[in-house]
């Protein structure tokens, strides 16, 4: 590997003896920097490289491999820099599999040869209970030690609700002193869900309903109806923002059409989210205006569906602790 000893040996394919040598020039070693949850978006991962590997010592076409619990991979070719890292996300890590050990694999060539680096292995539940011992006893940091148990108890209610590894909860970890720096939800929820947002006459979009699969990460799906879906853009505003999305963005299902919104952060569950379709730049639908928190104040007395009222509980904790950390 380059970064050895600037020798490589080749050896014959039959007999396995050492044909030459060939030198070349030494480098580092490929190898990740480190990695990290983001928290300022849905739960992410963040593997970091040195931004020098490739501007100075010659790897180029870098990318990442993540393989999960399960042995589904995933290929992660975008990247940003800064700060003279490269940074590579594994994102919207469903809820219930926050203490999912993944393995991260990072690969680039050298020399028109590919090269890898040696696999590491993270965990959301691993960077929340490192920050809590690192910054345990620290005033500073107390927004942020309630963030995080408050991540472990929404997966572990999640996991609750999913029927997945109950065995292993992802908060069974914490200590007492740890469990205190979680929430409780003391407020009332409230309810954004309006279909009439704003009229329009003789609409020929309709919007059938608006909810979230709490399989996945937190996202709100909206089931919209319409004879034609040719030429419709259905734009999604939230907090001044505009998302838009055409036909083939659509989730076409056996019990309707969807359009998913995924572009929501943590801190967001109670912002209110506004949807309408257009044709041809003309207003169709009515705008239908939700929330997750509207999902959550919908189901927090359901007692006929196991742990769903204590799951959108802990998840709207966990979005009132995320606006009170990132502000």
């Amino acid at each position: 590997l380059p970064g050895t000893d600037g020798q490589r040996a080749r050896y014959c394919g039959r007999c396995g003896v050492l044909c030459e040598t060939e030198s070349f020039a030494t480098v580092g070693q490929l190898a990740f920097t480190g990695a990290s949850v983001t928290l300022q978006s849905d739960l992410s991962i963040q593997f970091k490289v040195l931004e020098s590997f490739f501007t100075e010592q010659g790897y180029a076409d870098p990318y990442v491999v993540v393989v999960d619990r399960n042995g589904i991979e995933t290929l992660i070719r975008e990247y940003t820099v800064k700060d003279g890292k490269y940074s590579f996300i594994y994102k919207n890590i469903a809820p219930h599999r926050i203490g999912d050990t993944i393995t991260a694999t990072l690969y680039a060539t050298y020399n028109g040869e590919l090269y890898c680096s040696a696999p590491i292995e993270y965990s959301v539940a691993r960077y929340c209970y490192n920050m809590l011992g690192k910054t345990e006893g620290n005033a500073a940091f107390d927004k942020l030690r309630t963030l995080l148990v408050d991540i472990l108890h929404y997966g572990a209610e999640s996991q609750k609700y999913t029927g997945y590894r109950t065995e292993d909860l992802c908060n069974s970890g914490l200590t007492p002193e740890q469990l205190a720096c979680g929430t409780e939800l003391t407020r009332e929820l409230v309810n954004h869900r309006d279909l009439e947002h704003k009229v329009v006459e003789n609409p020929t979009v309709h919007w059938k309903g608006a909810g979230l699969n709490l399989q996945e990460s937190v996202a709100i799906r909206f089931r919209l109806e319409a004879e034609s879906y040719e030429d419709l853009e259905v734009r999604v505003t939230l907090a001044g923002q505009t998302f838009k999305f055409r036909p083939a963005d659509f989730d076409y299902r056996a019990d309707g059409t969807y359009v998913h919104f995924t572009s929501l952060n943590a801190a967001q569950l109670s912002e209110p989210v506004y949807i309408t379709a257009y044709r041809d730049g003309v207003q169709v639908s009515n705008t239908l205006c939700y929330s997750v928190e509207s999902y959550a104040y919908s189901k927090q007395t359901v007692t006929t569906i196991p742990y769903l009222a204590s799951l959108v509980e802990r998840m709207m904790c966990y979005g009132d602790s995320a606006k009170a950390y990132l502000g």
